[in-house]
């Protein structure tokens, strides 16, 4: 079993207050309330309350989950719902979670960018064949590059784009860099991608600071993407040695259990070589 709880960023004046927060789950199949509504630091409590942000500490430009219903069989395409209403406010994520089991689970509450527009193509996760991607962070100078990205996508994923988000720019790069989008691939072509994909958005940056009259902040890139099998996920931020990547938090075990302290529900992970984790 491996969760990555919730990813946070700790906010300070070299970043953008904006920022998202993600939850995923990978193991035997679980109700989904057990991740998205439940725990007293669940993906819903973190949509409107995010205690490691200095500046605000809401999530409610929208929301989004998707998880696999059919792995092994013909239809290995995830099921994705997304809207553009805070997570909090959602009586029909409340009634799915209640009624869902997943083997793997993603989750994400949107902080949008400055500039960028509240629309429900803009919220994670996005989705094409067998992938499900999203992001935690924002890519530098991204106004500045986006046209170099575009140039860099060949036509039939070019026209997939949906918004104008750098996380969904990022998603159709990442697509890019793999042999096949319909044949299931092993895990170190996804890992090699993703790592080409991080470093051609490097670059892209690059060119674009060199021509850009104000710095910017440094990119952060915590990317998770997975196929139905493989999870892959980042915590990566390209700057100088003093910048801090966006915080990741994982945990891995084989028992993902709750326990009821006064009136609240706290989760923990379990594993044989440990007490808890």
């Amino acid at each position: 079993i491996g969760l990555i709880p919730v990813a946070q960023t700790a906010v300070t004046s070299h970043y953008p207050a904006a920022m998202c927060r993600l939850s995923v789950y990978v193991g035997p199949p679980l109700l989904m309330e057990e991740i998205l509504t439940k725990p007293t630091r669940s993906i819903v409590s973190q949509s409107q309350q995010s205690r490691e942000r200095v500046l605000g500490n809401v999530n409610g430009d929208g929301f989004g989950i998707g998880w696999y219903e059919n792995v092994g069989t013909r239809d290995e395409e995830p099921c994705v719902f997304n809207s553009t209403q805070p997570a909090w406010t959602c009586r029909n994520l409340t009634r799915l979670a209640r009624k869902i089991y997943a083997s793997q689970i993603f989750a994400h509450v949107r902080a949008a960018s400055p500039g960028m527009p509240v629309v429900e193509v803009s919220c994670h996760p996005f989705s094409h064949g067998r992938y499900m991607w999203m992001h935690n962070g924002f890519v530098s100078h991204f106004p500045r590059l986006r046209r170099r990205l575009e140039s860099l996508l060949p036509e039939n994923l070019y026209l997939l784009l949906e918004g104008r988000s750098d996380s969904e720019y990022a998603f159709m790069l990442f697509l890019s860099m793999l042999r096949s989008t319909t044949d299931a691939l092993e895990p170190f072509e996804l890992q090699h991608a993703m790592v080409r994909t991080i470093a051609c958005i490097q670059s892209l940056v690059a060119e674009a600071a060199a021509e850009a009259p104000e710095p910017d902040a440094p990119s952060l890139l915590n990317f998770v993407v997975a196929d139905g099998h493989t999870t892959v996920a980042t915590r990566f931020v390209d700057g100088d040695a003093t910048a801090e990547p966006a915080t990741l938090y994982y945990a891995a075990g084989t028992e993902f259990s709750a326990q009821a302290i006064g009136g609240a529900w706290e989760y923990t992970m379990r594993h044989p070589a440990l007490q808890q984790v």
